[in-house]
């Protein structure tokens, strides 16, 4: 009879995913707490916005918030799906395991990099139409 080691070093691996996987939702926090922060700072500002002629500009980072916050609504739902889903490989290595969990990983954290880029973008825009807006001295 033979004696079948335990892969401990997939075993690694599978609990290494399904942490990085949990600290993801920690990501989408963050962004969601700046995603908070720049719709405060969409209000503050927004008098000033018109008096500065940047009207247009406002309601565009509005509905680039309003898009990115539904990124993130759509995340926080696939982030526990795949973990659901990934859980009983992490207590049960002799599951037969397909590639589609590396498949899944990687589909959200492409769209996790994705949402990032898109805030940062947002991010840098913002700050300085709102620059724009505190140089000129124009607040709500």
């Amino acid at each position: 009879m033979t004696i079948v080691q335990p892969d401990t070093e997939l075993e690694y691996e599978i609990q290494e995913l399904y942490i990085l996987a949990k600290h993801r939702l920690q990501d989408i926090s963050f962004a969601e707490d700046e995603l908070h922060f720049f719709k405060n700072l969409l209000k503050k500002y927004q008098g000033g916005a018109a008096q500065t002629n940047l009207v247009a500009q406002w309601a565009q980072f509005s509905q680039k918030i309003d898009e990115q916050e539904q990124h993130i609504v759509q995340l926080k739902k696939a982030i526990p799906q795949f973990l659901e889903h990934l859980k009983p490989y992490v207590a049960d290595l002799k599951k037969a395991m397909s590639l589609n969990l590396l498949e899944q990983y990687n589909g959200l954290d492409h769209e996790i990099k994705a949402l990032f880029a898109a805030v940062k973008t947002t991010k840098k825009s913002l700050f300085a139409c709102a620059e724009t807006v505190i140089n000129a001295g124009l607040k709500n």
